[in-house]
């Protein structure tokens, strides 16, 4: 929370600063810059709680509307399919590691931009985690995709003879 808050004073600092370089800023007493400050953070905080209600609330819905058609699927004695009974998963660690990978470029990028390339570097490391995350993933999938192969042709050479 604090770090938010810090990268809002600062982004309505450099808005300030773009201020004064067309001088209206001038025309802006003392006192309200720290009012100015105050209520972009206050909007900026707001705008993101906004933004997580909204996907909590659609995301209870689907699930709400799904878990009504199961009910009445079971209600008139219809089977209910795999697709429905099945959780809705992520891809992954094949996922996670891409979003690791792209967030770690961009903290670098960041971080590098506001201070040293030194604490920059923080970015780096999330980025090559992320990589390694990847990697796995897709090195357990071939073998899973292996396995299953063998184990189909395990299951055929038997019915053939």
């Amino acid at each position: 929370m604090k770090r938010f808050i810090t990268f809002t004073m600062a982004l309505a600092l450099c808005v300030m600063a773009q201020a004064q370089q067309t001088r209206w800023i001038d025309r802006i007493q003392p006192g309200m810059i720290c009012e100015f400050l105050l209520i972009s953070t206050i909007v900026t905080f707001i705008f993101l709680l906004i933004i997580l209600f909204t996907v909590f609330y659609f995301r209870y819905k689907n699930r709400k509307a799904r878990y009504q058609l199961m009910e009445k699927a079971l209600s008139t004695g219809q089977p209910l399919p795999e697709s429905l009974v099945e959780e809705r998963k992520t891809k992954g660690a094949h996922t996670k590691g891409i979003k690791q990978t792209f967030t770690g470029i961009g903290l670098f990028v960041f971080l590098s931009m506001l201070t040293e390339v030194e604490i920059g570097s923080i970015g780096l490391l999330i980025m090559f985690m992320g990589i390694g995350q990847w990697i796995v993933d897709r090195k357990a999938e071939r073998e899973e995709k292996e396995a299953k192969k063998k184990e189909q042709e395990s299951q055929e050479t038997p019915e053939n003879q």
